[in-house]
């Protein structure tokens, strides 16, 4: 199963594509005056890292005081939540 988590803060954005508990790619942006345009930056190049496309990934995590930036999420939560709930 591959997950993409995105944690969008007020000073970076993280984004990480993992396999499994295999860490297949991760970018870090400085998180700029648009939020959304970051965020898109650190999925596609994570994505692009790991020769993926966002159809296919299972899940979609965010995180982070920007995580509503992330609309296409299948999960969002606090860190601290999403560490003690199961995909």
């Amino acid at each position: 199963m591959i997950t993409l988590g995105i944690d969008v803060g007020s000073l970076t954005t993280k984004a990480l594509v993992l396999e499994d508990s295999n860490i297949l790619s991760s970018s870090l942006l400085l998180t700029g005056e648009d939020a959304s345009d970051t965020t898109t930056g650190a999925v596609f190049q994570s994505l692009e890292q790991a020769g993926l496309s966002l159809s296919q990934i299972a899940h979609i995590v965010s995180t982070g005081v920007g995580r509503s930036y992330v609309p296409y999420a299948t999960k969002t939560g606090s860190r601290s939540a999403l560490q003690y709930s199961r995909l």
